[in-house]
């Protein structure tokens, strides 16, 4: 019954407060057996979390208990692929557990967005900005840029104002900033930018493009988070290359 799982749960390492709480987030807990929740806890650790954490992270992110061991595990070697080692991917989902939620599209396209704009250092400090949308970051930027302000690793929490406080010190809503600088529009015109390099001519061709244009689009998408990607990689390497070369010659020219 409710009672003897609330008792379990508080033998896991949860207080009854935290355990109603999540309950109230998420009340199919009560439907899982203790022996899987336990052995979550158990593949969890074997992740590279201690069980303080899992406990932490699962009092925040309930749901987390209903993603499967092998999921989790995929995501993490999803975002290894972008550039993220095992240590800071387990550093980050343990500040935000959420991150195990978002598709790994939704994350391509806001890791793209704030290696563009030179924030991507913020992703392991400050996970949380993953969770606000690309278009609303995206907006703010520009917001900011068109008056004057750079958005740097010293201001960054501008971007990430609650709408509330944003609309008292500038004016404009959540609505109104979101349809004046359209994240969607600027995807298209990167579309359109990529499209006119496919060279697609004859009329059958045209049709299909017309046909098959969301999987364009989403294809556009996907290409140009991947080439900031790989650009801002290219970028570091070239730079560390240049200091690596540079201290050496200095120790060449003491000796």
């Amino acid at each position: 019954n409710m009672q003897r799982k609330i008792e379990q749960m508080q033998e896991l390492g949860y207080s009854k407060e935290e355990i109603i709480k999540m309950t109230k987030s998420l009340p199919a807990i009560y439907g899982y057996s203790i022996e899987n929740m336990q052995r979550r806890i158990e593949q969890m650790q074997e992740l590279g979390y201690s069980k303080e954490e899992v406990v932490k992270m699962t009092k925040s992110a309930p749901a987390i208990y209903g993603l499967s061991i092998e999921n989790m595990q995929r995501k993490i070697e999803q975002m290894q692929e972008l550039g993220y080692s095992k240590e800071e991917v387990i550093k980050m989902t343990k500040s935000v557990p959420i991150i195990y939620g978002l598709s790994i599209e939704n994350m391509q396209r806001k890791i793209g967005f704030y290696y563009l704009i030179g924030l991507s250092e913020l992703l392991v400090k400050a996970p949380q900005i993953l969770v606000q949308s690309t278009a609303l970051s995206y907006a703010r930027y520009m917001f900011y840029n068109e008056n004057g302000i750079e958005i740097d690793e010293t201001n960054y929490l501008k971007l990430f104002k609650s709408p509330r406080d944003f609309e008292k010190q500038y004016g404009m809503n959540h609505k109104e900033i979101l349809s004046k600088y359209d994240y969607q529009k600027y995807l298209e015109q990167i579309q359109t930018q990529q499209q006119g390099n496919l060279n697609i001519t004859g009329s059958d061709k045209k049709e299909d493009t017309i046909k098959n244009e969301p999987k364009m689009q989403r294809i556009a998408k996907e290409d140009f988070v991947k080439k900031i990607i790989a650009l801002k990689k290219q970028q570091d390497k070239q730079i560390a290359n240049l200091e690596a070369q540079k201290k050496k010659e200095g120790v060449d020219i003491g000796e």
